[in-house]
């Protein structure tokens, strides 16, 4: 049969910010321009409304339909519930696509799947790990027809918090296109983010042990990264100058491609907290430098399936003890990550890591959204943009329209002129 438009999968996916902000927004891109070329799907997504940047310049180079409207970031990536639902209500009625995905954290898509009773689908980047988020990724797992997880293991924890058995896709990651350069001495070199997630505190302070311990430790460390935490930025800065490592660590602002100043003596440490199958590590190891890892649960398919070495988090003595094993013998260790390389690039390819998108599409697809009722509950009663005391109103709500009409009329005073409109949406919706 010849796949036409007309029955093709029509997808609409729904991104916060619009932008590669960081590594769940560059996923999410890849697994999407990736399923672009199967021809059984038609994918749209939607940015903000005044979105001009590289994420959409880089949705306008593939197959996927552009769709700037819906919300506005002008609150950083925080618009009022409300008035973003009912714009995502008037997208999905109007390309009437046949499952919503939402990547990342975001209520007003999953509320507008429901309110539209379309299939819904929800990508863990990770929020799963945070435990203080608990309640929200259980909401989601309500509010969704199949979960998506980047990695075996956040797969697990969505398991146990919501008894939903998520779909793997793991971040597929293109190796840098750069020559590594002769750069002489080895560095320790670390493109990430500053926040305290990424935990450099503790590479420093295995730095100042190395120090303090090796003789004629000289080795530099440069990172690279955007401040998402000044705070943090500072706690590093301070502990830089407090033990007099200015001449062995350099902290550099945002680079654009970091990997340009890599060197082929050059070795990648990642203290990170939390993490999926991390983005920069994943660029170290196809582009073969050597690399440490702290043993979180995220980094388990890269130390499992790839071989690469770890240490224990929160243990500094260890990471320490690691990094001088590795400058002792960098030679053996090169050519161990240079056989990495290639398992990375078999383990981790393209269409490894997006084989289960699709599926998760597809299973879906043609059903009802889980949370068709449940949205008009959360939405009237006003969770997110309501004081806390509307929830006393609970109680009487009911799926008949006379009980909703009668609650919408007690909180009307609370409620925005957006909010008004949504409400009778819905009622129109109801009918």
């Amino acid at each position: 049969m010849t796949i036409t438009k007309k029955n093709k999968i029509k997808v609409l996916c729904i991104t916060q910010f619009g932008m590669f902000y960081g590594g769940g927004e560059k996923s999410f891109f890849e697994a999407f321009r990736y399923l672009s070329d199967n021809d059984k799907y038609d994918i749209s997504i939607i940015v903000p409304a005044n979105n001009n940047s590289d994420f959409v310049n880089a949705i306008e180079k593939t197959k996927i339909t552009c769709i700037k409207g819906g919300f506005d970031d002008r609150d950083s990536g925080n618009p009022v519930l409300a008035a973003s639902v009912k714009n995502i209500v008037d997208l999905i009625i109007e390309h009437a696509p046949d499952v919503v995905v939402t990547n990342l954290y975001y209520e007003p898509s999953m509320y507008a799947a429901a309110l539209t009773n379309t299939p819904h689908i929800y990508m863990d980047r990770g929020l799963s790990y945070l435990s203080e988020f608990k309640n929200c990724v259980v909401k989601l797992a309500n509010f969704s027809n199949e979960i998506i997880a980047n990695s075996e293991e956040l797969a697990k924890v969505i398991y146990k918090n919501t008894n939903k058995e998520p779909f793997i896709v793991w971040s597929y990651v293109r190796k840098p296109d750069i020559r590594l350069k002769d750069t002489g001495n080895t560095r320790i070199i670390i493109p990430t983010r500053i926040n305290r997630h990424k935990n450099t505190i503790e590479l420093l302070m295995a730095i100042r042990k190395l120090r303090d311990s090796m003789a004629g430790f000289n080795t530099k460390t440069i990172i690279f990264g955007t401040v998402d935490d000044y705070g943090y930025y500072t706690t590093l800065s301070d502990f830089i100058s407090e033990n007099n490592l200015s001449d062995l660590v350099e902290i550099n602002g945002y680079q654009k491609d970091p990997w340009g100043v890599a060197g082929k003596k050059d070795i990648y440490v990642s203290t990170s907290t939390i993490e999926s199958v991390g983005r920069s590590s994943m660029e170290a190891v196809k582009l073969g430098i050597p690399i440490i890892l702290s043993d979180i649960p995220g980094h388990y398919e890269m130390i499992k399936k790839i071989g690469v070495r770890s240490y224990k988090l929160g243990n500094t003595t260890e990471l320490a003890d690691e990094i001088k094993s590795l400058l002792l013998n960098f030679d053996h260790r090169k050519k161990e990550a240079i056989k990495q390389a290639r398992i990375a690039e078999e383990e981790f390819s393209e269409e490894a890591c997006n084989k289960d998108l699709g599926k998760a599409i597809n299973q879906a697809t043609n059903r009802d959204n889980p949370a068709k009722i449940r949205a008009v509950n959360d939405i009237l009663l006003g969770k997110n943009i309501l004081e806390q005391e509307v929830d006393d109103l609970k109680h009487e709500l009911a799926e008949s329209r006379e009980i909703i009409n009668s609650v919408s009329s007690k909180i009307g005073r609370l409620v925005t002129f957006p909010f008004r409109r949504l409400v009778g949406l819905f009622q129109r919706l109801v009918k």
